[in-house]
């Protein structure tokens, strides 16, 4: 099949935080992702040492169909360097004709505040159903102009920002964040560090695999919560040591065991906190 070569014209240059505004509204209404190249040459900045993302968009307007095959389409470039967002169209007319406007109806769309929503939802195990039904009720989300996304939208949206974000559970994410934040003292007062009873090959605290008989337990502290409590657990305080157990209440994350300390006025220091793979009355027990 041939490829038509079309000759571009730039309509518009919007800094990224702008390009999910109003804009789209307007201009793309019924657009249709055809193709998007996320390793692309530069060609936004002078100085193209980078990669850009290039989309090609196309008509998607109910109103263009009932005349035939629209062969309007956009070319996006997003460039994260030069923080900019580039979008031509084709010099090609819709359709329709110029004094019909598209009708619809228009497909809603899931907005940053909506994504951040259904991730904060989707970690605690809420499912999309619930999630949409929260989302409706929520203060922090405007009711959008094309209305509320469907099921299947915010299903396959949680799926999408799962895959990007990553399992959360599983030994290699924890192996990772254990050789990521080891003990620096030279480091930053406040910053978290892993630690535990085992150490492996390399000097990093065990992590094993996972399963009963080769289970992990790893704690998280920082060198100003072990200062403070050194302080807070002074001789002339009379101080109780606490270790709370957290039972896993998803599929997302492991068991966590807190441990602090009290005093007599209830005040409360954290000391650590500690990650465990499994749930037995042995780990709860220590």
């Amino acid at each position: 099949m041939r490829r038509l070569a079309y000759s571009w014209e730039l309509l518009c240059t919007l800094p990224i935080s702008d390009s999910l505004a109003e804009f789209p509204d307007v201009e793309f209404c019924c657009a249709r992702v055809a193709h998007t190249d996320p390793a692309h040459n530069c060609r936004v900045c002078e100085v193209a040492d980078h990669i850009m993302v290039e989309r090609r968009l196309r008509c998607g307007s109910p109103t263009c169909k009932l005349y035939g095959s629209c062969k309007y389409s956009w070319k996006v470039w997003i460039c994260e360097g030069s923080n900019q967002v580039q979008v031509f169209h084709n010099r090609i007319d819709h359709i329709r004709d110029d004094t019909t406007e598209c009708e619809g109806p228009h497909k809603a769309s899931i907005t940053p505040e909506m994504k951040k929503f259904i991730l904060q939802q989707d970690e605690c195990a809420v499912p999309p159903q619930l999630i949409l039904s929260s989302m409706r009720r929520s203060s922090d989300i405007l009711q959008p102009k094309r209305g509320y996304p469907t099921l299947s939208q915010v299903s396959n949206c949680a799926k999408y920002l799962r895959r990007l974000q990553g399992t959360k559970n599983s030994t290699h994410v924890v192996r990772q964040l254990v050789r990521e934040h080891a003990l620096d003292p030279t480091g930053d007062f406040n910053r978290a560090f892993c630690f535990g009873h085992r150490e492996d090959e390399n000097g990093h605290t065990y992590v094993g695999k996972g399963t009963d008989s080769d289970s992990f337990v790893v704690g998280v502290t920082s060198l100003g919560l072990v200062t403070s409590c050194i302080e807070y657990a002074s001789p002339s305080r009379f101080t109780l040591f606490h270790a709370d157990a957290t039972f896993k209440l998803s599929h997302l994350g492991y068991p966590v065991i807190t441990c602090g300390f009290s005093d007599a006025s209830r005040s409360y220091q954290l000391a650590a906190i500690f990650i465990v793979s499994r749930r037995t009355g042995k780990e709860y027990a220590m």
